[in-house]
């Protein structure tokens, strides 16, 4: 008796702890950014059933567009949301990137593209595959060159979403300009002084 009671027990213990597992944590990246004020492009056109940029648009052909470059820690499937803020509902426009992102050649590199998800207001995709080895680059943008405004954009999946830095060129050429400026001033005020 005692054997069976302890094997129950036993039994029972486990099965709250299986009940208590709980799925491999996702992870949630997100921030807030605007198109006001910002550079503008022609943005690719995307057929909704697809989600893949096949053509420049027609009519987005002076859209104001916000980049994010990004990585991620974990090699996974990620899902992204764009909320258009202020205004309420500006229609916003969402496009993923890989490697690198030029606004002159918008389709180059282009991994997926939605406009509306399920509506105006919503842009996003789900179920994207991303490696560790890439750099990734999340456009917002207006579906109308007209349409702009505050944004919020979440990226969740497996793994954490980690802003890239500038590429160790551009702040060693940002440094060397700073030194030269530097020395050209100095030499000006030696060369004015008596």
């Amino acid at each position: 008796m005692e054997l069976k009671l302890g094997i129950a027990t036993a039994g029972f213990t486990l099965s709250v702890a299986v009940i208590g597992v709980k799925p491999a944590h996702a992870f949630d990246f997100t921030y807030t950014d605007t198109t006001i004020g910002q550079p503008t492009w022609t943005r690719p056109f995307v057929a909704n059933e697809v989600n893949i940029p096949t053509l420049p648009s027609g009519i987005g052909t002076v859209a104001s567009y916000s980049t994010f470059e990004f990585k991620v820690d974990t090699e996974g499937l990620y899902n992204f949301l764009s909320i258009a803020k202020n205004p309420t509902e500006w229609d916003n426009y969402l496009f993923l990137y890989t490697d690198n992102f030029n606004p002159n050649n918008p389709l180059l590199n282009a991994v997926i593209g939605n406009d509306d998800f399920p509506k105006r207001g919503r842009s996003g995709f789900n179920n994207v595959s991303l490696t560790t080895d890439k750099n990734y680059f999340l456009v917002t943008t207006g579906y109308f060159d007209a349409s702009q405004g505050v944004f919020e954009n979440t990226i969740s999946g497996s793994g954490k979403v980690v802003k890239t830095v500038p590429e160790p060129p551009l702040i060693l050429g940002s440094a060397i300009a700073m030194v030269m400026g530097w020395i050209i001033k100095r030499f000006s005020k030696a060369c004015q002084s008596p």
